[in-house]
């Protein structure tokens, strides 16, 4: 576990900051401790999708996330059992520390208007993530 408010994640703004790390391996949220992603694939692909539905429409269905998470094999599965894998996902990102930033809307998911979402740019793998 990383330290809570460690200096990577430092943000100067008055907003709440969401900051994951190039490929959403790394993730702090302001006031809350930096958790990893790393060898959590689904659960990263999906956050990545939330970040980069953020910037281009704001929501983003339950099928485009299963398909986000798990792609290629939506095709054997019921909808409900993608829709029951995208919930169990989106409930563990929660309780890892996006509680109440992934909101959950009449279209799906987004991530909440009221923080600011940065994504940290440095090449994957370097030291100063850790």
């Amino acid at each position: 576990m990383l330290p809570r408010n460690s200096s990577f994640f430092c943000s100067a703004g008055l907003a709440p900051t969401l900051r994951v790390s190039r490929g959403c391996e790394i993730v702090s949220a302001t006031g809350r401790s930096a958790f990893l992603l790393r060898g959590r694939e689904s659960l990263r692909w999906i956050l990545q999708a939330l970040v980069k539905s953020r910037r281009v429409r704001g929501t983003i269905t339950v099928d485009e996330l299963f398909e986000a998470g798990w792609p290629g094999t939506g095709a054997p599965l019921t909808p409900a059992t993608r829709a029951q894998r995208v919930y169990a996902a989106i409930s563990r990102l929660r309780r890892m520390g996006l509680n109440g930033i992934i909101t959950t809307c009449d279209e799906g998911y987004l991530l909440d208007e009221t923080w600011r979402v940065e994504v940290d740019s440095a090449p994957q793998g370097e030291s100063a993530y850790i």
